[in-house]
């Protein structure tokens, strides 16, 4: 798990990677844990992130909104964690898909929290289903999928490495399936909504812009699936 902290105020970020390195080392393997404080230009450099602790207020010409834009862009699956001394400035990220938002006033209130459920969230995210391709075992993780797509007999399930064509009905699919974020749109379309940029009633942008109509009978299952998404 490749996990960034960026924040200009180096001593905090010593210690959030102390408590996020004891905390993780512990339950998952190939744990790497790197501090960004200066030039945040270098986050360019990376072609792997999973999980950002990112200050919203960075004195430097890059905002923290400005980079969590980026990470939200180039890393759909990345988890961003805000941090700031000004608790006020949680009205500023709200442009950006955000997990939580940790407050240096109430760092060990809320850094024990926010570990919890991240280890919560991790868990259910790398969840795995085992399909025969070819002839061959695959093994796809829920949260990777970005849709699943109905095409006569068979299933396209999109990954963000990968995409496969599974012989298998949409429906025996999704019986099989326990991870809420992967939403029903239409007949033959599943979204996962780890990697929406909007949704409305009757349509969804994706990380990419691309963009699907839902469903009449869809509908009101989608928005209630994305509030309940939105406040998780």
């Amino acid at each position: 798990m490749n996990i960034l902290i960026i924040d200009d105020d180096l001593h905090f970020s010593k210690r959030l990677k102390k408590d996020i390195f004891n905390f993780f080392s512990d339950l998952y393997d190939n744990i790497s844990v790197e501090i960004i404080n200066d030039d945040f230009k270098k986050i360019i450099n990376y072609s792997s992130i999973d999980l950002v602790f990112l200050d919203i207020d960075l004195k430097a010409k890059y905002s923290g909104i400005n980079i969590g834009s980026y990470v939200q862009s180039n890393f759909p699956k990345a988890i961003i964690v805000f941090v700031s001394s000004h608790e006020e400035l949680i009205f500023s990220a709200l442009s950006i898909k955000f997990f939580h938002f940790i407050r240096k006033s109430q760092y060990q209130t809320d850094i024990i929290k926010v570990l919890k459920q991240l280890k919560k969230y991790i868990d259910e995210n790398i969840k795995k289903i085992i399909i025969t391709v070819n002839g061959r075992l695959r093994a796809i993780k829920f949260g990777e999928i970005i849709y699943l797509m109905s095409i006569g007999h068979d299933l396209i399930i999109k990954t963000i490495y990968d995409e496969f064509t599974f012989h298998v009905s949409l429906i025996k699919f999704m019986n099989m399936v326990d991870y809420k974020e992967l939403i029903q749109i239409e007949r033959n379309l599943v979204i996962n909504l780890n990697y929406t940029r909007d949704v409305s009633k009757t349509e969804v942008t994706m990380f990419n812009d691309i963009k699907y109509t839902v469903g009449r009978k869809y509908q009101k299952n989608l928005i209630e699936k994305y509030e309940a998404f939105l406040l998780k």
